[in-house]
């Protein structure tokens, strides 16, 4: 099949749309869309491993909207034409290779998978990303796609999975001390915390500023500040030091939120 291709390297022959409008419609979406190529194609018939390796050396970005290249951190699409896809879809990262590894298995008909991609601004971003495969005399030619940036929340969800490990780590310590009086009175005090104000000590037993915290949990700050207040209400402490204090006392280093 032989098509066409724009000034930004679409290929559009087999739009519905004229190529003027598909022009536009890529521009102003914020939708994040790319085009890559496989140069040789990827025949179907040799062995999966080598289709794995062949996504990776054989692709090639032949169109990008401005969206896309937004995330990439470029000014331009221009920019990210005849990057390798092998520069941006690190292998050495174990979440890409098992996504590709999936997509041949299903034959190339698996569409959502998702990758984490690096660019020559220097951001590291987590997308999910929606892919349509174009095989033809069973050979991979192309690849339409479009992804969702989700390193926000990828990141929130680290950050909330260790407070979560944190506050965990922080009741075993008391479990396994050698004070029992104090244990009984600091897990006492413990369960009176909501979750999102157990979260919150952990964070702060981290070092971290209500600022910080509030950009974690995608809060205003003054919600920090009154889950502060209400943790040193409920945990009977005067001051932020005194609740380190306590917890050390129970064996517990403070963690940092990020670690």
């Amino acid at each position: 099949m032989s098509s066409s291709k724009d000034s930004n390297n679409l290929p559009v022959s087999t739009l519905s749309v004229n190529e003027q409008l598909f022009r536009h419609l890529m521009d102003q979406t914020t939708v994040a869309v790319f085009i890559a190529t496989f140069e040789p194609p990827i025949s179907l018939d040799l062995p999966e491993s080598k289709q794995v390796d062949l996504v990776f050396e054989n692709g090639t970005v032949t169109g990008a909207n401005k969206a896309w290249a937004s995330l990439a951190g470029f000014e331009s699409p221009d920019e990210l034409l005849g990057i390798k896809l092998k520069d941006l879809l690190h292998r050495s990262i174990p979440e890409n290779v098992e996504a590709v590894r999936k997509v041949v298995e299903s034959g190339f008909t698996l569409n959502e998978v998702e990758t984490v991609e690096f660019y020559e601004s220097g951001k590291r971003l987590f997308f999910n990303n929606y892919a349509n495969w174009v095989v033809e005399k069973n050979k991979v030619k192309r690849l339409w796609g479009s992804g969702t940036d989700v390193t926000a929340i990828k990141t929130l969800e680290r950050e909330l999975g260790t407070a979560e490990s944190g506050y965990r780590f922080l009741l075993d310590k008391l479990k396994n001390s050698h004070v029992p009086e104090a244990d009984s009175d600091l897990l006492a005090r413990l369960a009176t915390l909501t979750p999102r104000e157990r979260e919150v000590m952990m964070f702060v037993l981290g070092g971290m500023r209500s600022k910080e915290i509030a950009a974690i949990l995608n809060v205003v700050e003054g919600t920090v500040k009154i889950h502060r207040r209400r943790i040193m209400m409920k945990m009977k402490v005067e001051s932020l030091a005194d609740l380190v204090r306590m917890c050390l006392k129970a064996g517990v280093e403070p963690r940092k939120g990020s670690d």
